[in-house]
């Protein structure tokens, strides 16, 4: 006999009889092409590794055993005899033959925006692999002849988007030997196509507003938009200058150009922009809607962007003869939530017969919150306690300079800056176009005040950016509300 031959001896327990005939001994498996009673005493002969002789069956013992155990009596050692014959004992503890490799997707990429790869980590079954139905990745549909090279599959894809997905595969096999897959998803992100001419868009609509007003963009507070159009695919929105603004100019008709301040691309045709507060009002017309990609930027929007005034100025009273610093200024809340002007950051701008503005030093009087269909009014600091709007004054404002006058204007702003942020402007006389919206009011009159329509105890809420429409006649019946006066609708 060889040197190099080895005998070994494994003794099978079987708890039932008719066990298949295969049994596994140092590691290896023995077909034995055979039926073995309830228990059997088995030799066979290999040499090195390669165990090739046939084993037999040399005698039945322990025939009534209950014991479904298998006990490895190889010549090397005993000590593992005992173990759990419940186990296979070539497998180890997770119940698999520690000598097969796992096979497995080790990695998918994105290498176009309508094609992906798919890596296994060894050679899989040819027919298998380019089966289109073995493959699954929500969001996106396959088609056309899958390509495979090697270990890597090249699949068609539907036009992808810039977000991360994750493919199943299923029913393949290693080419080797038929291992089924282990690890079967991976997740890779999209490749967007990008454009070749500069966007469109084709529709705006408020989908949120904060404070939350619902789908009113009021230009007291921030406004998110859904915009629908074309070309949007691959617009960076991590920029720290958002590629969408609008086309809006401030109090003084210079462009401003209110950009996002953030953004999210949805799609390759649509977009989700959030606008900041004090965008100034248009009137029914609204501002463009521009968003800028690769190619360049669009310069008109079929759908505006159309805020609306949160507080409008909603009665003037220009002074008593003989003492015409006595005067206020009253606004109105139109949303349905409460405004605290100081969080706001309100700001109170008179203008000259000439149109030359001054940002008015404010004292707050109350905490400067208006209810929702509220009040506050702004009084001069030479108002006294012989003033029918003194009780009621919430804020006060410097007489230093100059306060409300003939041929004069009169704006509220999120700023200090002249004309920046405009939330609402009066003008009245001869008062400069840049000083009023719409049309001029005849000038006012010391004893006279305007006041916003309807109102009548039915609110100021008509703002169409026209003053001469929006406001009745000046009448000497003065009406002074502050944020502790009844709200009216």
């Amino acid at each position: 006999m060889s040197e190099n031959l080895r005998i070994f001896r494994v003794r099978v327990e079987w708890l039932e009889l008719e066990r298949p005939a295969m049994v596994r001994a140092s590691k290896k498996t023995l077909l034995v092409g055979m039926a073995f009673g309830a228990s059997s005493l088995l030799a066979f002969a290999g040499c090195g590794d390669d165990m090739a002789t046939t084993p037999s069956t040399l005698g039945q013992i322990d025939a009534g055993s209950k014991d479904a155990r298998a006990r490895d009596a190889t010549t090397d050692s005993g000590k593992d005899a005992g173990k759990d014959a419940s186990k296979d004992p070539t497998e180890d503890d997770s119940g698999t033959d520690p000598e097969v490799t796992k096979f497995n997707v080790t990695a998918v990429s994105s290498t176009g925006s309508t094609q992906i790869k798919v890596a296994f980590d060894a050679p899989p079954n040819a027919t298998e692999a380019v089966d289109l139905a073995n493959y699954a990745a929500p969001g996106l549909t396959f088609s056309g002849t899958p390509s495979l090279s090697g270990s890597t599959v090249t699949l068609t894809t539907s036009a992808q988007e810039n977000k991360s997905y994750t493919l199943t595969v299923s029913n393949v096999t290693r080419a080797s030997d038929g291992e089924a897959l282990s690890a079967t998803t991976a997740t890779f992100k999209g490749t967007v196509a990008l454009p070749t001419t500069a966007p469109t868009v084709t529709n705006v609509v408020v989908s949120a507003s904060n404070p939350d007003n619902g789908a009113i963009p009021y230009n007291t507070g921030t406004a998110t938009v859904v915009i629908t159009g074309t070309g949007f695919a691959g617009i960076d929105c991590a920029a720290a200058t958002k590629p969408i603004k609008l086309d809006d100019l401030d109090g003084l008709g210079t462009a401003v150009g209110t950009t996002a301040t953030s953004c999210t691309v949805d799609s390759a045709t649509q977009v989700t922009a959030t606008f900041p507060a004090g965008i100034r009002t248009n009137g029914a017309t609204g501002w463009n809607v521009l968003v800028t990609n690769v190619i360049g930027a669009n310069t008109s929007s079929a759908v505006k962007f159309v805020p609306v005034a949160g507080l409008v100025i909603s009665e003037i009273y220009t002074g008593t003869s003989g003492n015409t610093d006595h005067e206020y200024v009253e606004i109105y809340n139109r949303t349905s939530k409460s405004i605290d002007v100081k969080a706001l950051g309100i700001h109170l701008h008179t203008l000259s017969s000439g149109g030359t503005g001054a940002n008015k030093a404010l004292t707050y009087v109350t905490a400067g919150v208006i209810p929702s269909h509220g009040f506050l009014v702004f009084a001069s600091a030479a108002s006294t306690a012989a003033d029918s709007w003194f009780n009621v004054r919430d804020i006060t404002f410097s007489a230093a300079s100059a306060g409300l006058v003939g041929n004069g204007g009169v704006y509220i702003s999120l700023s200090t800056t002249e004309a920046v942020k405009v939330l609402d402007k009066v003008g009245w006389g001869k008062q400069p176009a840049t000083g009023f919206e719409g049309n001029v009011l005849p000038d006012i009159a010391s004893n006279y005040s305007v006041e916003r329509k309807p109102a009548g105890g039915a609110g100021h809420s008509v703002d169409t950016d026209d003053n001469k429409a929006d406001f009745n006649a000046a009448s000497t019946t003065l009406t002074p509300r502050g944020t502790a006066s009844a709200a009216q609708p």
